[in-house]
């Protein structure tokens, strides 16, 4: 479970810090969209060094069998689903097009539940 936590961190972090890093974003008009990148992409991070596995401490379990699912393991990707919807909805086709190419990686692997609240 933890290979699939860290590939869902890549795709969530390297999709926020693209929008970030993009010039549009900088603009006045995106003010909402920054902050939203920005307090998901604390939030990751908060989430991944609570959950990261002590250094030094040996992975339990069969590397040919997949990892028991737990939800102390787990992060919930619908959670940081609003930076997305700001951007979709930004008039700058760059923007747009990172943010449904990170939904289509969540939603083909799984990650995004439909748990968010509407």
């Amino acid at each position: 479970m933890y290979e699939g936590k860290k590939t869902k961190n890549m795709f969530l972090t390297r999709a926020l810090e693209k929008i970030l890093a993009d010039k549009e974003v900088k603009k006045a008009h995106h003010s909402q969209l920054r902050k939203a990148c920005e307090v998901a992409l604390e939030e990751i991070k908060a989430e991944t060094e609570k959950q990261s596995p002590p250094h030094g401490e040996a992975k339990a379990g069969s590397s040919t069998l997949p990892p028991v699912k737990s939800k102390t393991n787990f992060i919930e990707a619908d959670k940081y689903f609003l930076p997305f919807e700001l951007a979709c909805q930004s008039k700058c086709p760059r923007i747009v097009s990172t943010s449904l190419d990170c939904l289509q990686k969540l939603i083909a692997y799984g990650h995004l539940t439909g748990n968010a609240p509407d």
